[in-house]
C-alpha cells in the first residue's frame, strides 16, 4: 500500500509559498509540512528535510528522511521541488528507500 502511494505522490502537489524560489531552506521548510499531510494517513513520520538548489536551475533536489513506527523502518525520499509562476512549491517523490531501524538492512517500503 505505501508503495502505490509513493508512485502516486508523483504527481505534483501545490503548496502557497510567498519566498524567493532560490531558498533551500524555504523550499525545505515547505516542503516538509506538504510531505507529512500526504504520508501521515500511512503511518509515516516525516523528520529533517534538506533540499540543494543548483546555481541557475529551476528546481530543488530534496531529501526528505522518515519513520514508519508500525513497520520499524527508516528511509528517505528523492523529491525534486519547483515553483510556479505564481510562487506556488509542487513537489514530486522521484525515488524511496527504506531500512531496518535496528539493523539498517535494506528492507521493501511496505506497511
Amino acid at each position: 500500500r505505501f508503495a502505490a502511494v509513493a508512485a502516486a505522490a508523483l504527481v505534483a502537489a501545490p503548496a502557497a509559498l510567498a519566498v524567493s524560489p532560490d531558498d533551500s531552506l524555504a523550499i525545505a521548510t515547505r516542503l516538509k509540512p506538504s510531505l507529512q499531510h500526504s504520508y501521515a494517513p500511512y503511518g509515516v513520520a516525516i523528520g529533517k528535510v534538506t533540499c540543494s538548489l543548483p546555481r541557475h536551475q529551476t528546481a530543488a533536489h530534496c531529501t526528505a528522511r522518515f519513520a514508519i513506527a508500525s513497520s520499524k523502518l527508516v528511509g528517505s525520499f528523492q523529491v525534486k521541488a519547483h515553483f510556479d509562476a505564481k510562487h506556488k512549491l509542487h513537489w514530486s517523490a522521484l525515488s524511496v528507500r527504506c531500512a531496518h531501524a535496528r539493523t539498517g538492512k535494506p528492507a521493501i517500503c511496505l506497511t
